[in-house]
């Protein structure tokens, strides 16, 4: 059987219909910033839009997890959004925004720190509407602490 984000079984319907459109690829507008086809701000601002669709994906992937078999869904979520974070960090770094060292340690922490909170959630026993409504302001939360660190005020 074809297995569905993360390894699991296929999305359910729900999740397909949640799955935003995906923005243009960080890769192309990093080439269309270098090539001075668009400006700084508007790869900043396309670039934020590709990572806010992405952290959805990785939303409606954790809430799906809850229903399947949630320690190594939740794995896989970690380490999706690791990932994400690392690619996002690069992109940022391409486009050569200031400060990317201490950036980079504080979203690092962050991460960490949601990660811990993902585990506690997946420990706990909660009801899945408690579950799906907490990693939905966890990762709210996450990419609102992300937009001031990232934050560049030459823009």
């Amino acid at each position: 059987m074809e297995k569905g984000p993360l390894g699991l079984e296929p999305q359910s319907s729900k999740a397909k219909a949640l799955s935003p459109e995906r923005p243009a690829d960080p890769k192309g507008i990093i080439h269309q910033y270098k090539a001075v086809k668009i400006g700084r701000g508007v790869a900043l601002q396309k670039l934020a839009a590709w990572h806010q669709a992405e952290l959805e994906v990785v939303k409606i992937r954790l809430i799906e997890a809850v229903r399947v078999n949630k320690a190594q869904a939740y794995f896989q979520a970690e380490q999706f959004l690791a990932s994400l974070e690392a690619d996002h960090r690069a992109h940022l770094a391409d486009l050569g925004i200031r400060n990317d060292a201490v950036r980079n340690e504080a979203a690092e922490r962050l991460l960490t720190e949601l990660s811990k909170s993902l585990r506690r959630l997946h420990e706990g026993n909660y009801p899945d509407t408690l579950r799906d409504e907490t990693i939905q302001r966890m990762v709210e939360n996450y990419r609102k602490s992300l937009d001031k660190i990232y934050h560049d005020p030459t823009e």
